[in-house]
Order: C-alpha cells, then sequence, then structure tokens
C-alpha cells in the first residue's frame, strides 16, 4: 500500500465486491460485511483511502435463500453504525438488479449511521443492451428526488449524496459504464446520452433529466438546428417508457423463477 501512494498520493481507494455472483467474501469465513470492509478500512486509513463496498451480496451466509431483494437490506441493516468512516456502501439504485422499473433500494433511508452511495448502470444490461434507445437519466432524476424521509421531510436522495447536505463523511454516485470497442465508444448513438447523462448529474443532482438530453443533443448533433433537437429529446424522453411497455410490463420480465424440468409440468 505504501508504495501505491508514493507513486500516486491522491489515490482515492478500491472498490469491493464480495459475497455476490460467486465471488468469495466475509461470509465465506463466518465475517460480517462490516468486519471485511473494515478490515481494507484499517489498511487504508493510514493514507486517507477509502473503500467503496458494493451492497450486492446474495445466496451466501445464514439468509442466502432468501428473496434477492431482501438479502441486501436484511444483510446490511444489523451492521449500521458499524463501518469505519472511511468505508463506503454503493448501493444500487434498486433492490433487485437495473431493471427498467423497480422501488428505490430500501437501504437508503434506513442507515442512518453508515456513508452510502447510489450505484446506477449506464450499460444498458437490462434495458435494451445499447441497441434500444433507452434513455435513463429520467430514471435516475426519479431516485435522486425520491424523499426518504432520512432526516425528516424534504431528505431526498439528492440531498443525501450530497457531502455539503449531509453528516457522511463520504457519498456520491458510482455508475457501470457503458464504453465498449466502439469506434463512437457506447455503440448506439443514443446510448451516449447515458453516460453523459450521468456525468452531469453525479456532478449537480439537481438538474432536470430534460435540461440534460437538450445539452446532449445540442453538442451531439450540432448542424441539425432546433428541429432536430426537439426530435433527438423526444426520442429521449419517450424511449424508456415505450422499452418498458413491450419488454417488462409492471416488471414481469424479472418476476420470474428459473424454468421447471419434470413430470406434470
Amino acid at each position: 500500500m505504501g508504495e501505491i501512494y508514493g507513486l500516486m498520493p491522491a489515490f482515492g481507494g478500491f472498490v469491493v465486491k464480495a459475497d455476490s455472483e460467486g465471488n468469495q467474501g466475509p461470509q465465506t469465513y463466518n465475517r460480517t460485511e462490516a468486519e471485511g470492509a473494515n478490515m481494507f478500512g484499517k489498511v487504508l486509513e493510514k493514507w486517507g483511502g477509502v473503500v467503496m463496498w458494493r451492497a450486492f451480496v446474495y445466496g451466501n451466509g445464514d439468509i442466502g435463500d432468501e428473496e434477492l431483494v431482501r438479502q441486501a437490506y436484511d444483510t446490511f441493516i444489523p451492521l449500521d453504525g458499524l463501518f469505519m468512516d472511511n468505508v463506503v456502501l454503493q448501493v444500487k439504485n434498486g433492490p433487485m438488479d437495473f431493471q427498467i422499473r423497480e422501488p428505490l433500494h430500501p437501504l437508503f433511508g434506513a442507515m442512518k449511521k453508515t456513508n452510502m452511495m447510489m450505484e446506477v448502470q449506464a450499460a444498458q444490461e437490462y434495458t435494451g443492451n445499447q441497441i434500444h434507445a433507452v434513455s435513463l437519466v429520467g430514471m435516475w432524476e426519479e431516485y435522486l428526488s425520491f424523499d426518504t424521509k432520512h432526516d425528516g421531510e424534504g431528505s431526498t436522495i439528492a440531498k443525501l449524496l450530497v457531502d455539503s447536505e449531509n453528516k457522511m463523511q463520504h457519498s456520491g454516485m458510482a455508475c457501470v459504464s457503458n464504453f465498449g470497442k466502439f469506434g463512437n465508444w457506447t455503440g448506439h448513438v443514443m446510448a451516449a446520452s447515458n453516460v453523459y447523462g450521468f456525468g452531469r448529474l453525479s456532478w449537480d443532482p439537481s438538474l432536470s433529466a430534460e435540461e440534460i438530453n437538450r445539452e446532449w443533443a445540442r453538442m451531439t448533433f450540432p448542424k441539425g438546428g432546433e428541429g432536430v433537437v426537439r426530435v433527438v429529446e423526444n426520442i429521449l424522453k419517450r424511449g424508456r417508457e415505450l422499452y418498458e411497455g413491450y419488454t417488462s410490463p409492471l416488471g414481469i420480465g424479472f418476476i420470474v423463477f428459473g424454468g421447471y424440468v419434470g413430470e406434470g409440468r
């Protein structure tokens, strides 16, 4: 660690994925997520480093057979207040897995003594795979404007995640990138609006999706004039709802169990 910080004094820290999707973690060794995160925290504390500990855990420990959407909540709620000050719990925007529509993750607003950050996904893993024109900026705006009542009326996610507005030592947003080996970085040209939108919202979560999409359209199609900008804005505005309508109305696309092969089925 001394070698890393000797070469890069401003090195921020590490993102850790544990006890998820086959990755071993603290639960493998009969330890809690707080004990695992704090192990890294103690090592990094000397250099001012931060541990971003992902909360997407499932399939391990005593609660491994629970519904996926409950596991992170049931795992981390008993640990509130046990994480070191240089540990940030990185929580997905919803309790499932980046679906086209799902409720706010219940850990936001429930954990009052732990540093928190929101994780979103620009890579359209479940929202069209960057083949469909689906803008996610409006979705993220909805999550950021959600009032958790975390600290009284008006405790929105945006306010919770802005350092100057909360009691946390560290907070912020993270994004699963949609950059790839494409000439234009994101494949579908409209997909670039998502990574741009994430950058704008993470810098200023008070911005609206309408403002951000208009900025992006004007910069991406500068020769098209306002007529083209309006068309592009309309595509971005309607894309999410249209995609949801033909792939996952009311969320049924993911509310299923694995196929069953057997007699009488």
